[in-house]
């Protein structure tokens, strides 16, 4: 696993210091007065903290799946093809030598940029409508860039290659592929991982109760047996939320605290619960009750019909999560920005700015994750795109 550090998250205050740096007043550049009567100064302070917001609201919106590391690679205990155990000590021979084996993977880093045209002829005339416009475009388009590259990650089988022997890997797959992950067996349990073993399924069907349910208990079986205990987490599309919720006495609905519910009997019980696992994203609607646990289910827009996530959340920025979201040494996770002028020192002037960033979000243990694909004549796991 990568070596976990504190978060650091570029919120409002870094980034309205890092904009306007202490004893730094830009008095040349950025004391000029806007129509709206603020000086351009206050109007980047307003956009410094507007990101600041923003990279707090994506991180908290994933904080339950992944671990902050500054590291370039996640390594883990790999398995040994069967299980074993420790065997009696003998009165004259030596114990048995045993050495683990270690697998591991490359974690991304990518930088992202866009620029603000905001020179100081146009600022004195704009309205703070068009500042504001402005200001919400960079701000969603950072929100549905970290969506995005969360979610092609948690739901992608492909293995990106960053370096000539280097690999960004998916979940656990144990054959077929350049970096393949046997599991360390299960020693609590009577679990042994062959080379057959992967953490990506299938179903030819159309997206049943029936077929959505089946595939929760496989993927629910796929985490228990690497001793992922306790409520899980899935994540599957809107567009699937009915087909869930006609599960039966599996699909367990979800009650607001504030409601009252008297119905059923003994022979027709009305399951109901309240609560949820913080730090995922998506809306819970509900929960599945099978035989092998609890998991909550959320939906996303985002997510295509058909497909599944599961993992197993252990809390805030946690070793044991499944996802790690890799930055830069020198600055956090999140957007900065970066005034540039003219470069004039006759007559400076604010000529545009730069709103950069980057991340990298890779396995950080390939166990704690497992996805299913549900289509009609489907013959094979198949990546979703989120472009």
């Amino acid at each position: 696993m990568p070596t976990l550090i504190a978060e650091s998250i570029m919120g409002p205050n870094a980034a309205v210091q890092l904009a306007l740096p202490t004893g730094v007043d830009g008095a040349s550049v950025l004391q000029f007065q806007l129509r709206s009567g603020q000086t351009a100064a206050q109007m980047i302070a307003r956009l410094a903290a507007a990101i600041g917001i923003v990279n707090q609201d994506v991180a908290e919106t994933f904080a339950g799946m992944y671990s902050m590391t500054d590291a370039p690679y996640a390594n883990y205990v790999a398995g040994t093809g069967s299980r074993t155990k420790t065997p009696k000590k003998a009165e004259y021979n030596r114990g048995r030598s045993v050495r683990g084996d270690e697998a591991g993977g490359m974690l991304p880093l990518d930088f992202f940029e866009e620029a603000l045209e905001w020179t100081e002829q146009w600022l004195r005339d704009a309205r703070q409508m068009q500042i504001d416009s402005d200001t919400n475009l960079i701000v969603e388009n950072w929100r549905a860039r970290v969506l995005d590259d969360f979610l092609t990650r948690i739901f992608s089988n492909a293995e990106n290659q960053i370096t000539s022997t280097g690999y960004d890997v998916p979940w656990a797959i144990s054959s077929g592929v350049s970096v393949p992950y046997i599991p360390p067996q299960n020693k609590a349990g009577n679990d042994e991982f062959t080379a057959a073993h992967t953490h990506f399924h299938f179903a030819d069907s159309q997206v049943t109760s029936t077929a959505v349910k089946a595939m929760l208990k496989l993927l629910v079986g796929e985490l228990r047996h690497h001793s992922h205990s306790g409520r899980l987490s899935a994540l599957v599309s809107d567009a699937d939320v009915d087909a869930y919720v006609g599960m039966g006495k599996e699909f367990v609905e979800l009650q607001p605290p504030q409601f009252q519910v008297v119905a059923g009997n003994s022979n027709a019980p009305v399951n109901i619960t309240s609560g949820e696992v913080q730090g995922i994203p998506g809306e819970l609607f509900g929960y599945y009750k099978g035989p092998k646990g609890v998991v909550e289910l959320r939906y996303h827009d985002r997510i295509p019909s058909g497909y599944q996530f599961l993992t197993k959340p252990y809390g805030s920025n946690d070793i044991r999560n499944g996802l790690a979201v890799r930055t830069h040494p020198d600055y956090g996770f999140g957007l900065r920005l970066d005034p540039k002028g003219n470069g004039s020192l006759v007559n400076p002037k604010l000529e545009f700015i730069v709103v950069e960033g980057g991340h990298g979000i890779g396995i950080n243990n390939r166990t704690n994750g497992a996805c299913g694909f549900i289509a009609s004549g489907a013959t094979q796991y198949v990546s979703p795109s989120f472009n």
